[in-house]
C-alpha cells in the first residue's frame, strides 16, 4: 500500500518519466494483487468434505489391494505396503501444499520485499551490494 502511494505521489519531470510512472504504478498494483492472492490462498484450507473424499479413496485403494491374490504372502505384503506408502506420501504433499505460509513448503516474502526495496531505491545502494 505504501509503495502505491509513493508511486502515485511521483510527479514526472521529463517525457521519459511520464511514460515510466504509469508502468511503475501498474507493476506495483500487480505486485499487490499477487500478494493479496497469495494471502487469500493461505487463508483457505482444503474443505472437510475433500479430506473425507481423499481419505475414503485411500482406504478403498488399500483395502482393494488385499483382494488381489499372490501366492507369495511376502510379495503381497510388499505391494500393499508400497501402495499405502504412495497414498500416504500423496496425502502428506496435499497437506503441506494446502497451507502455503506454514511448514516446510512455505512461500517466501522475499520477492515482495525486493520489489519494495527496488521502489524505495535502497536495493541497488552500496549497502545491499556488500
Amino acid at each position: 500500500k505504501e509503495i502505491n502511494l509513493r508511486i502515485l505521489g511521483l510527479s514526472p519531470g521529463t517525457k521519459n518519466e511520464e511514460v515510466i510512472v504509469p508502468l511503475l504504478a501498474q507493476a506495483s498494483l500487480d505486485a499487490w494483487k499477487y500478494r493479496m492472492s497469495r494471502f487469500d490462498i493461505s487463508s483457505h484450507r482444503l474443505p472437510t468434505s475433500e479430506w473425507i473424499l481423499l481419505l475414503t479413496g485411500a482406504m478403498i485403494t488399500i483395502v482393494s489391494s488385499f483382494f488381489y491374490y499372490l501366492e507369495c504372502k511376502t510379495s503381497q505384503n510388499i505391494l500393499t505396503f508400497l501402495t499405502s506408502f504412495i497414498i500416504a506420501s500423496s496425502l502428506y504433499a496435499i497437506l503441506m501444499f494446502s497451507e502455503p505460509y506454514k511448514g516446510d513448503f512455505r512461500v517466501s516474502q522475499k520477492p515482495f520485499e525486493i520489489t519494495k526495496a527496488i521502489i524505495d531505491g535502497s536495493y541497488f545502494s552500496q549497502e545491499s551490494l556488500e
